[in-house]
């Protein structure tokens, strides 16, 4: 598993989607060390969805609403999850495992 700043905050360099692979820096891991997470073929499709719309104006997956140049907040991802947990919650379970 990874943290959710993690996943906020992951950059379109950091993927391999051809390989299925997502390459966190030690930077960015609580542990200082390289981390190689494998992504299952449904997260390389989501990410591949979301291609289109957000690869072109920031290096982040997840870019800012309001700013490219970050990845969502914390509130955005909370807010998030909460409408999933609420309108759809065999989706929101389905997430956390």
């Amino acid at each position: 598993f990874v943290r959710s700043e993690n996943i906020r905050l992951m950059r379109w360099d950091e993927l391999d989607l051809e390989k299925g692979i997502w390459e966190i820096p030690k930077e960015k891991m609580k542990t200082h060390i390289d981390f190689v997470c494998p992504l299952s073929r449904q997260a390389v499709d989501i990410i591949k969805q979301i291609e289109p719309y957000s690869r072109h104006r920031s290096e982040f997956v997840f870019p800012s609403p309001s700013k490219n140049d970050r990845g969502i907040s914390g509130a955005t991802l909370s807010c998030i999850y909460r409408s999933y947990r609420t309108v759809m919650p065999e989706l929101y379970r389905t997430l956390l495992q």
